[in-house]
């Protein structure tokens, strides 16, 4: 990694510069339309919801509802082995354990869900004050609330907020990272989360630091837009740290050696939700989702239920649907619904299929490696099946970021070349290593 940080006086609203972030992608029209200044506003509700029970693809929660059951928003709908809750993201009435299909990582999957009907949001106070009631709260208490919230975290995987600060309390963390930076191209919902919601990221940033033991919180947000956040600015006891973005800077693991040895690091959506969830002021449980796109005539940011339609939610545009962003979206199927991990739906044309002579080498791919991969030769290995060599090259030490993907001008899948290649050499670790006993 090359992570240059440079040091410098005030910023805006008493902001610090953090550092400058060197390779990978930097789209000066794509971050222009990223940084539309919308207010997250939730959807219209659909007619029914089909809220998936499992969030990562891989572990279910078991239904703990049955059909006819009136549930209220925030009420359980199943329950996660080890503990942890998946709640409903509105109140309405529980229907039947249908099929249903969710975008998250490197696919799609089909999983169980609890369909959801007669559908309305909670009402919520007209004039939100998010007085300090948490802080007279012990760390216990704090911890039991926010366990039960049905929050998630999504990072290098998805998992509850209850088992994500279980396990920080047992690192050797001392402080809170709350990131405010985008990860894609076209992506807005963290901004406008830091834009518009400041006070509920602070709140929720002081509480969940205090549950887990850490000492200190610093804030990334983007040094470009500073103007927009005065209001995040002007909250106290904690570090506001402005970051020069190129993608895809605040992806999980970029984000951890940008912030060194000790930090918890905390998507500032998640600390956003958090603050509304302990003043009763989360209406619904859901994703800060920004919708955009070359084939969408307006692009917008908007709350979304767990469990509502792709489809429905750009209704509006024709055509397919990428789930996830540019760089390391899933083309959607016109079944796929909401869940923790979506944050961009875009209404864009995938890259169209080409052949493996495709390759320019143009060199494109090893520029822009935030890793400072050799992505091209890596790519000569999966085509020529050599595993070692790839191997022998790092390949393991790819990010999964996409940005190769994305700058690639003959549009080969680098990222997922990248992935199967990662698969083969830990297949051929392991049978050497059975192969020696």
């Amino acid at each position: 990694m090359n992570l240059d940080f440079l040091s410098a006086g005030g910023y805006d609203a008493g902001m610090t510069f953090g550092g400058t972030f060197e390779g990978s992608v930097n789209l000066p029209l794509h971050r222009k339309t990223a940084m539309r200044r919308d207010v997250p506003v939730a959807v219209e509700l659909p007619e029914s919801l089909r809220v998936p029970l499992c969030v990562d693809g891989k572990r279910s929660a078991k239904c703990v509802v049955a059909p006819g059951d009136v549930v209220a928003a925030g009420e359980p709908l199943g329950e996660f082995s080890g503990g942890g809750y998946l709640v409903a993201p509105v109140s309405g009435i529980v229907g039947e354990i249908v099929r249903t299909e969710i975008c998250v990582g490197r696919g799609c999957f089909e999983v169980d869900a609890v369909e959801m009907h007669d559908l309305h949001y909670p009402t919520s106070s007209a004039e939100p004050s998010p007085e300090p009631e948490s802080e007279s709260r012990t760390s216990e208490e704090l911890f039991e609330l926010l366990s039960r919230a049905g929050l998630f975290v999504r990072g290098e995987r998805i998992t509850e907020l209850g088992r994500w600060m279980s396990h920080i309390r047992k690192s050797k963390a001392t402080r809170l990272v709350v990131s405010l930076l985008e990860d894609e191209p076209y992506a807005s919902s963290r901004h406008a989360v830091a834009a518009h919601f400041g006070k509920w990221v602070a709140l929720g940033a002081r509480a969940i630091a205090k549950a887990c033991g850490l000492d200190t919180i610093e804030i990334l947000v983007d040094a470009s837009e500073l103007s927009a956040y005065d209001e995040l600015a002007a909250e106290a006891g904690m570090s506001h740290i402005a970051v020069e973005v190129k993608f895809p800077i605040a992806t999980k693991r970029l984000l951890k050696q940008f912030a060194g040895r000790g930090s918890a690091i905390l998507d500032g959506i998640v600390a956003c939700q958090a603050g509304q969830s302990l003043c009763g002021e989360l209406t619904c449980r859901g994703s800060v989702v920004t919708v955009a796109g070359e084939n969408q005539n307006s692009p917008r940011v908007i709350l979304v239920p767990d469990g509502m339609a792709l489809r429905d939610i750009v209704a509006d545009a024709a055509g397919p649907m990428i789930a996830g962003g540019a760089m390391r979206g899933q083309l959607a199927r016109e079944t796929a619904v909401t869940s923790a991990g979506l944050e961009l739906l875009l209404s864009m044309d995938p890259p169209r299929n080409v052949s493996m002579e495709a390759c320019m080498s143009c060199g494109w791919c090893r520029d822009h490696c935030p890793a400072k991969l050799n992505v091209s030769l890596l790519n000569d290995c999966f085509e020529l099946g050599r595993i070692e060599v790839a191997q022998h090259h790092g390949v393991e030490q790819c990010l999964d970021c996409g940005a190769c993907s994305y700058v690639c001008p003959s549009r080969l899948a680098l990222r997922a070349r990248m992935s199967e290649l990662i698969e083969a050499v830990r297949r051929l670790r392991s049978a050497i290593g059975r192969d020696e006993q």
